[in-house]
This record gives structure tokens, sequence and C-alpha cells, in this order.
């Protein structure tokens, strides 16, 4: 872990509901080694988890703006198989049973981050062997677990305080995936977990820490991918498909997120484009974002 002052703004709470770390307790390895040393059930289950994801991950597949990304039959196949190796303790189990039964946006968004993050890694890994992302694509949003159910789902914008409780489920993922996996199972999951919102110059959160990680860089790209495609309670309609891909072609070269990534996503929404490495980004720029926008501004700048 690097030397970086991670401190935890609320507490981060077990499955079973009891904290598991009170607000204001910082972040290092001491403590990382204490909480995996707190009982849980890290059983390891069967690779697929008995089949708990399948059901839904065709519907990832034909969701609108997806079905051009996944419509090799190949490719869905491999996403599969991917999701057929996964393994995970029963304790993080629990906690995405948690997710498909209250949050269905944060559970439907863990699913379609994991496939679009397997095709991804999966086509860069020829020029890059470190692109392959990490299973812990489908748990980068863990926790989101630790926050009141009233203000993910809230269908107004958010005050100042509740952006910063949402902000807070980097450090609180990072947290309840040493917690939940222990040793057991890793995979740099929880490093996932706490620096999907960073971003290469250091502006991001929660420690604005320069991402340097590749597979990192793969989840953060189709995390805002998935969030652009996606109704939010802070604006009325999802961006389509072209704005999305203009958003993150901006970011990109803005220095923000890792072109080759971006690349990568754009050449597979083209059906012409089959080497994500001879795709040049654009600046043109002809989407045009849904009205009544509010992502980034408070309950009082939405008034």
């Amino acid at each position: 872990m690097q030397n970086i002052p991670y401190t935890t703004a609320y507490p981060v709470c077990t499955s079973c509901g009891s904290v598991l770390v009170p607000a204001g307790t910082a972040v290092n390895s001491h403590l990382i080694e204490k909480i995996r040393s707190v009982s849980a059930d890290r059983t390891v289950l069967p690779p697929g988890c008995g089949g708990f994801f399948d059901d839904e991950l065709d519907a990832v597949f034909e969701r609108p703006a997806y079905e051009v990304l996944f419509r090799d039959p190949m490719v869905r196949d491999s996403i599969r198989k991917q999701l057929h190796c996964l393994v995970m303790t029963r304790t993080t189990l629990e906690i995405m049973e948690f997710f498909k039964e209250k949050d269905p946006y944060t559970w439907r968004h863990l699913l379609t981050v994991f496939a679009l993050s397997t095709h991804i890694g999966s086509i860069m890994s020829s020029a890059d062997p470190a692109a392959p992302v990490s299973p812990g694509s489908i748990t980068h949003d863990i926790g989101k677990y630790s926050i009141p159910l009233e203000i993910l789902q809230k269908e107004t914008p958010l005050t100042v305080e509740e952006q910063d409780q949402i902000r807070h489920h980097t450090i609180a993922g990072y947290i309840l995936l040493n917690y939940s996996s222990g040793d057991v199972v890793h995979n740099n999951a929880d490093l996932i977990a706490r620096d999907h919102h960073e971003n290469l110059t250091g502006t991001g959160y929660p420690a604005g820490r320069r991402m340097a990680d590749i597979k990192t860089g793969i989840v953060i790209v189709c995390d805002m991918y998935d969030a652009l495609l996606s109704p939010r309670s802070y604006r009325k309609a999802a961006f389509d498909n072209r704005t999305a891909l203009e958003v993150l072609t901006r970011k990109a070269l803005q220095g923000l997120v890792p072109d080759s990534v971006v690349r990568a996503l754009v050449a597979c929404n083209r059906q012409s484009e089959r080497y994500w490495q001879n795709c040049e980004l654009s600046r043109e720029v002809r989407g045009v974002p849904p009205k009544d926008n509010c992502y980034g501004k408070t309950a009082d700048g939405c008034l």
C-alpha cells in the first residue's frame, strides 16, 4: 500500500450490519492486517459461484448500445467463460446478493462493467500482456454497500454531504474486500475498488494518486461509459452512445484516462474497425448531452 493518507469519513459495516471500521480511522497496512484477521466466512465458492450471475448476463448483452459491442457470439462465449471462472468467498457473495435484491442499478452496473472490462482487456492483450482485466471489475463498486439505499436511489440531486458519502464507496470497497476475502481471493480487486475514480493526472479521488495500472484504467473507462449510457438520478435521460464516446475521447485527449483503452472501446463500436491500435480518436464533437444533467452539481445547483 502506498504511503497515502487514507481516512474513513463514514463507518464501514460488515454484511451482518456491525461496524467494521469507525469513521475517522486511518486506513493503513496495520489496519488492513487487522481487518483480514476479523472473523468472516471466507469459504471459497466453486468457480462461477454456482451460476449466480448467469441469468442477468444475456440482458447485459442485449442492452441498447451494447448489442453492437457484444454482437459477436465468440465474444459473448469468452465473457461467459471468464464469468464461470470467477471465484469469490461466501461473504463477498452475500454483499453481491444484497445488490441483486435491493439495488438493481448497481447490480446491473457491476455485471456490465465486468463484461465490458473483460472484452476490452481481451482485445488489448495482443499488444499489452498486462491488459487482461482482473476479476475485480465485478466488485469495483462493492463499497456502495456501505451507503444508505435512500442516497443510492435518490431521484433528486444529491446534497454536498450525500456526494461525499457516495465518494466514500472507494475506501469502503477497499476495506470490505480485504475483510470479505482476507488473503484467500484477491486478484487486486481491493485496489481496483479503491482506485477506480483516480486518473492519470492525480486529480481524482479518494486520494488524488496517479493511476498507473492498466487493469484499473480499463475499469475506470468502462465504469464511466456505462454510467453515461444509463439513466441516473441526476439527469432525466442517458447519454446516447456517440456522445458518451465523445466524452471519453475528450478525457483521453486531456490525459485523464488511458487513450489506449478509449481507442479500444471506440474500435469495438465501429463494425469496420478490426484493429484497435489503428483507431484514431477524433476531436470532432457532434453529440448532444441530455438536458438537465446535474452530474457533479449539488442540490442547490440544480434548483
